[in-house]
């Protein structure tokens, strides 16, 4: 019995047969893989800077109110502890629909437009908030508007900047990533506590809206050069020939 189990079987050659065929059609789908330049991921790294800048930027206005959301509401409307615990409660309430909203949205839109018009809808949250003695309502308003769209850029830049390079280098370029972040809840309190104890709060607010539309003017300018790496497209492309066999 051991020695019959060392020869195939006519149907295991039939089956084998098959399966190099189904092999055979599905590279004759998806055709050859694209011939890359070496240039090409070097260039790769501009758009991904911008991403890193996009992704600084948004991190670093989303600390920055963190910070100074409670010394601020103590100054201006003499919350406590417990009214502050409700205003975050609200925030991350509102970060969770809108990571639901974007997850939602980005199935008829594209990334590159959701992520800039997020970028300008939190400029916009921060504009809000920009003139002095700022009314209870506006605050409410301006901390839900920038609580909401905050996991929409952060997700989608993140969506972008993961298609922009080669999936080999995807684990360096993620911990490039981790590190702007990292950098960018170090500085961000550090600048905006020192205007906010000299100047007040409006040229934080102003700073954080100038940085927002810098990102999304750097988005415009990249647009073009942010799109899927040619090795990512094909690696698409072959899985949906294989599941479609």
């Amino acid at each position: 019995m051991d020695g019959e189990d060392e020869f195939s079987t006519p149907d295991q050659f039939a089956k084998s047969d098959q399966t190099r065929a189904e092999a055979g059609s599905l590279a004759a789908e998806v055709g050859k893989p694209p011939a890359i330049s070496p240039w090409e991921d070097t260039i790769r790294l501009i758009p991904a800077t911008a991403c890193l800048f996009i992704y600084f930027v948004s991190v670093t206005c989303f600390t920055v109110f963190e910070t100074i959301g409670t010394p601020l509401t103590e100054q201006l409307y003499g919350w406590k502890v417990f009214q502050n615990g409700l205003m975050y409660v609200g925030a991350a309430a509102m970060s969770v629909i809108g990571f639901i909203g974007v997850q939602i949205l980005n199935i008829w839109v594209n990334d590159k437009v959701l992520l800039f018009s997020s970028m300008l809808i939190m400029a916009c949250g921060f504009g809000i908030l920009i003139p002095p003695n700022i009314q209870l309502y506006r605050f409410i308003i301006g901390c839900c508007v920038i609580s909401f769209v905050l996991p929409m850029a952060q997700s989608l830049v993140l969506s972008i900047f993961s298609k922009v390079l080669n999936k080999e280098k995807q684990s360096t370029a993620n911990g490039f990533m981790v590190s702007a972040a990292s950098f960018a809840r170090v500085v961000g309190p550090i600048w905006a506590t020192q205007l906010l104890d000299r100047y007040g709060s409006m040229p934080v607010f102003i700073t954080c809206s100038s940085l927002l539309l810098a990102a999304c003017i750097v988005q415009l300018v990249m647009t073009k050069m942010l799109t899927t790496h040619p090795s990512q497209v094909y690696e698409d492309k072959a899985q949906e020939q294989l599941h479609a066999h």
